[in-house]
């Protein structure tokens, strides 16, 4: 959303539009089972796909993010409490 103050009326028709958006016919949610490294599986709605990523939902509501290695997946952990941007206290984030 813009930096920019909405008044309450933009906000409404904003909602209003939003509400009736729907996917185009035969792009809803798959359903996929998929096998872990460990050997388990894990079934749940498709989110979002990428070549390397898998994010799943779970029937019990959970969000796993998972990672593609060869045929299988594994979760996604992060071993870091990130405490701001780019993980550390200077959050500088650049290409050379």
């Amino acid at each position: 959303m813009p930096a920019f103050k909405r008044t309450e009326r933009e906000m409404d028709d904003l909602i209003a539009f939003l509400r009736t958006l729907k996917p185009s016919a035969g792009h809803g949610l798959s359903s996929r089972v998929v096998e872990m490294m460990d050997g388990g599986k894990l079934e749940g709605a498709v989110l979002n796909e990428t070549i390397e990523d898998l994010q799943l939902q779970t029937p019990d509501q959970r969000v796993h993010l998972l990672r593609k290695s060869a045929s299988r997946y594994r979760e996604v952990t992060s071993q870091t409490d990130w405490l701001s941007y780019n993980g550390d206290t200077r959050g500088s984030r650049y290409v050379s």
